[in-house]
């Protein structure tokens, strides 16, 4: 979660001050604390990741220090337009979360293709456990489904069977890569 920003383009770099307990325009992360991590870098920057375990948004403290106390006012840091987008992104999800209280699934749809690379990861784990196109299938599909349509005429389960386990197989000799953007 916590990386040099040049790989995360939806990073937020933010100045932070310390602001008075009710100050509308501040964040009080106290309440988030169950989100939060907050670690300090080479220079004494600090980094701020929320996230739940699905969504997450992080923030790069170039000047100041979070408060102590939770209350911190932030002036975000953006210049130019490449790579404005999704900054402004993290910025919409951020005020969202400041007045939800939580994180609103609205604003994170869920990736084109990600059902299918996480089930490809499922399959690769299976693989290397040795693991038959017909595991494969019943863990991804349930036991029955594949106690009635195994090895029918049109053979769809084992199809989609190998289809995982070929993309398990790119995934692993360096397709991943492409998830992380490089």
């Amino acid at each position: 979660m916590l990386w040099r920003a040049a790989l995360d383009p939806a990073v937020v770099a933010v100045r932070a001050h310390p602001a008075d307990p009710g100050d509308p325009d501040a964040l009080d992360l106290a309440p988030l604390r169950q989100f939060t991590t907050l670690a300090s870098g080479a220079g004494g920057y600090q980094y701020i990741a929320l996230s739940d375990g699905w969504r997450r948004l992080r923030l790069d403290v170039v000047d100041g220090a979070v408060a102590d106390d939770g209350w911190t006012r932030f002036d975000y840091c953006l210049s130019g337009f490449r790579g404005l987008e999704p900054r402004l992104r993290t910025l919409r999800r951020l005020a969202d979360l400041k007045r939800a209280g939580r994180f609103v699934e609205d604003r994170y749809p869920v990736a084109a293709g990600l059902p299918r690379r996480l089930e490809a990861l499922q399959v690769a784990d299976a693989l290397r456990d040795g693991a038959s196109y017909r595991d494969i299938a019943i863990a991804l599909f349930g036991q029955a489904r594949v106690r009635a349509d195994w090895r029918t005429r049109s053979d769809y389960l084992l199809s989609r069977a190998r289809r995982r386990a070929a993309e398990a197989r790119r995934m692993l000799a360096g397709g991943y890569r492409a998830l992380l953007g490089s």
